[in-house]
């Protein structure tokens, strides 16, 4: 199978790479190579390579940049993936594209976490709501797939977290290394995510007789990020930082950490219903070995971080 990636460099891009198929003939680009926003490169692109399958991870992802540079963001998240669905269609291929939980404002949701309702978490027929232009134009980047493309795979995901690339572990470990106490907000919630756990249900995200429409992927359970902070934190003792080098945490609220744009207070994504869906595509033994609990994973994760970064290694060295 003849396979297009886009975003190859980013943290998504990367483990996706990884973790293709030996019998895939993948042709991974950067924006260099290909961006998305240039109608003309797309179609010349995907005309002479002819994928079968076109997996989109290349996105405008920083959420407060997005706010001051709308066009830039409009064109990568909007523009971009609706150019590779016209694309997909011409020439027959199957399109993967990943979106985000923050096409919800979260603000129903958070009353149900408090009632302990789970019912009230956000599934893949609620309708978006995005309180940031991030997540506006990532809703708007789904419709215009969609609507291309209706067998298209839209796959919201959260909280991304890797051994590589910009995330929420690589910045708490590097901030744990120059700060002796850190603020980190405590009334947002959502869904950490490994990416590497994420990777793994790629086999049946691209199996042939999976429905076209959106998909929700995040890792369970649910906290915040000072709740995700000590869980972190916990990994790193484990792996041998010293606990007297490790900073004191503290919980704040959003209102005290100035941001550019709003956050959902609560942006949980059951994806239960995605999960029974994709696991039907695969073997009952491969179903079964599949988790999203994100605890399980980040171990992994901090060791990875820990051996790969100078910084972070010289620490653990030290004890």
């Amino acid at each position: 199978m003849r396979v297009l990636l886009t975003g190859k460099n980013g943290l998504l891009g990367q483990i996706l790479c990884a973790a293709a198929p030996a019998e895939w003939e993948l042709l991974a680009c950067d924006r260099q190579t290909l961006d998305i926003t240039h109608p003309e490169q797309v179609q010349q692109c995907v005309r002479q390579w002819r994928p079968n399958l076109i997996i989109n991870t290349a996105a405008f992802t920083q959420v407060d940049a997005a706010e001051s540079a709308q066009h830039a963001a409009w064109q990568a998240n909007v523009v971009g993936p609706a150019q590779l669905a016209r694309a997909a269609r011409d020439v027959g291929a199957t399109l993967l594209h990943f979106s985000t939980d923050y096409v919800f404002a979260g603000q129903n949701a958070v009353n149900r976490a408090l009632t302990n309702d789970v019912a009230e978490v956000f599934n893949e027929t609620d309708t978006p709501q995005p309180i940031n232009y991030y997540g506006y134009s990532k809703w708007q980047g789904e419709l215009q797939v969609l609507d291309i493309l209706p067998q298209a795979r839209v796959i919201r995901t959260a909280w991304l977290f890797s051994p590589c690339g910009r995330n929420f572990v690589r910045t708490i470990l590097h901030l744990a290394l120059r700060q002796p106490v850190l603020r980190i907000v405590n009334d947002q919630r959502g869904c950490p995510t490994s990416a590497l756990q994420l990777a793994r249900f790629l086999p049946a995200l691209t199996a042939p007789s999976l429905p076209g429409g959106i998909y929700h992927l995040a890792g369970s359970p649910a906290v915040s990020w000072f709740e995700f902070a000590e869980e972190i934190f916990r990994c790193v003792l484990a792996c041998g930082w010293p606990a007297e080098r490790l900073p004191r945490i503290e919980p704040i609220a959003s209102a005290a950490f100035a941001q550019a744009a709003p956050r959902p207070s609560s942006s949980i994504l059951c994806s239960e219903r995605s999960r029974a869906a994709l696991c039907a595509q695969l073997p009952a033994e491969v179903a079964a070995s599949l988790t999203l609990d994100w605890r399980l994973s980040l171990p992994e994760v901090v060791r990875t971080l820990l051996r790969s970064d100078p910084e972070l290694q010289a620490v653990c060295a030290s004890t």
